[in-house]
């Protein structure tokens, strides 16, 4: 009887002190003037709304209202949506040191979260230190033939396509994403993928499963406020099957390049020299794994998707279309592009810079609060306590008329130089900004005017009776731009 009594006190008290608790925190904002949403409304919403526009919602509802954010409060977790562009200014560049974490959750038994987007800041930044030179020019240009390999099957088999097609209507983020998977399968993993071949082979298929299990933003909200028990519990976010697939694959192909000295030009051969670099920081085989996994993770659905993105806008402004490929014409010799062409096509890349304004990859950047500070907004100061999640809304500062005019318009030319000059700082978040952008933006922007100025010089695109009127996301995938429907098109061998 006393066991149950003490354990039904023990019970009482852990309820009221979490009630306490959250009182506590709903008063915090309260003296601050912030307006809390109800987490039932938000589910609510999140049921019949794509994150995007839950999102962008609340972005020009704060904006109207002069609000700097809104918060959710949860007893376990505080999540804070920034409108303020002064403060989303600050936490990027000035005050760095207290977000410089994503606040993503490492489980250092799953491999495959052994990364730089992951890890906390105290590991994250040594190990920036050692791979950033595995991203220079001169990197990029040494893997830059492994890609144009990729490239030419890629002509070669849409080619055959259109000679098979009766009508030359082809689904486009398809072919895009056999593509970008060989791109990645051969540069990541230094293995042929042949996707262009077999679009439903076992490498498409496991990676396609493991790209779904490793996005779950509400989960590590709660996972990094509790790390201990997470990991106490082996709590995993990939299953064993991905874990054993991807690290196999990784261990093999390493023990056999150095059993028989094989060289590539390659991201797995850039880890390799960096894990023999001798300094203070050693890369683990592990870290290996995840951060040829991560590569694949940060360059597959992105990468297609806003290539497909590009030719679907492309074809719907033919006038584009025909200026990029004139281009492209006047720069390649043999409708074969070189490393040293991409510096010239200038206005390619407005176009695939462009495409990613209009769809960046992800709703929201996320910064976690290591320590409890305060922050400028043009309504005064706000403080940020300590554990608190700031969601940088992306989407929404793309689509701000007060930094992109006419924001639903596709408009390459807001990427000439004169119009970014003109254009306040920090309003382009495709590949985050300050010390923890993405490393291998270089490496992206490069895939995409590679792989978009090869399609134009080879291929005509248009409009077909099937090509959907607007470009919407799939809501069953909250997280990521995933699209919804097919992009069919019509395309011409030039």
């Amino acid at each position: 009887m006393l066991d149950f009594i003490s354990l039904a006190l023990l019970l009482l008290t852990s309820l009221l002190l979490i009630f306490f608790n959250y009182r506590r925190k709903i008063a915090f904002w309260k003296r601050q003037n912030v307006d809390l949403l109800g987490v039932w409304y938000m589910l609510g919403k999140s049921r019949r709304q794509h994150l995007f526009e839950i999102l962008d919602e609340l972005y020009r509802q704060m904006k109207v209202e002069g609000k700097p954010c809104k918060v959710i409060e949860t007893s376990l977790t505080t999540s804070v949506i920034l409108q303020d562009h002064t403060a989303i200014t600050e936490v990027l560049t000035s005050k760095f040191e207290k977000f410089p974490e994503r606040g993503f959750y490492v489980n250092n038994q799953d491999p495959l979260m052994a990364n730089l987007v992951r890890y906390k800041y105290d590991l994250w930044k040594p190990l920036r230190r050692k791979l950033a030179p595995a991203f220079t020019p001169a990197k990029l240009k040494y893997m830059f033939p492994t890609m144009t390999q990729v490239g030419e099957r890629f002509v070669k088999i849409v080619t055959d396509e259109l000679e098979r097609s009766a009508d030359g209507i082809l689904e486009m983020h398809d072919w895009c994403k056999r593509f970008s998977m060989d791109v990645i399968g051969t540069i990541a993993f230094g293995i042929e993928v042949n996707c262009l071949e077999d679009g439903q082979n076992q490498f498409k298929t496991r990676m396609e499963k493991a790209l779904v299990e490793h996005f779950r933003p509400l989960t590590d909200q709660i996972c990094v406020k509790y790390p201990r028990l997470m990991n106490l519990l082996n709590f995993k976010y990939h299953s064993r099957q991905s874990i054993e697939f991807f690290g196999r694959l990784v261990q093999d192909t390493v023990e056999y390049r150095e059993k028989y000295k094989v060289r590539r030009n390659d991201f797995l051969d850039l880890l390799l020299e960096c894990r023999d670099n001798e300094d203070e920081f050693q890369l683990t085989m592990d870290m290996i794994v995840g951060h040829v996994f991560i590569f694949f993770i940060g360059g597959y659905e992105s990468s297609s998707t806003a290539l497909c993105q590009a030719l679907y806008e492309l074809a719907k402004k033919p006038e584009l279309q025909e200026k990029a490929r004139m281009e492209v014409q006047q720069v390649v010799t043999s409708q074969k592009v070189s490393y040293e062409n991409l510096k010239s096509l200038k206005y390619v890349k407005q176009v695939i810079m462009e495409t990613l304004r209009k769809y960046p990859i992800v709703p929201a950047m996320l910064r976690l609060c290591r320590e409890s500070c305060s922050l400028n907004t043009k309504s005064g100061p706000l403080e940020i306590p300590e554990g608190a999640t700031l969601m940088l809304p992306i989407y929404s500062i793309h689509n701000d008329e007060d930094f992109y005019p006419n924001p639903k318009e596709f408009l390459p030319e807001r990427f000439e130089e004169s119009s970014e000059k003109q254009r306040p700082t920090h309003t382009f978040l495709t590949f985050g900004d300050g010390p923890r952008n993405c490393i291998a933006f270089g490496f992206g922007v490069m895939e995409l005017l590679y792989a978009l100025s090869t399609l134009l010089v080879n291929f005509r695109f248009t409009l077909s009776e099937k090509s959907p009127k607007v470009i919407e996301f799939d809501r069953n995938t909250k997280y990521i731009a995933s699209l919804s429907s097919g992009i069919y098109l019509k395309v011409e061998k030039i």
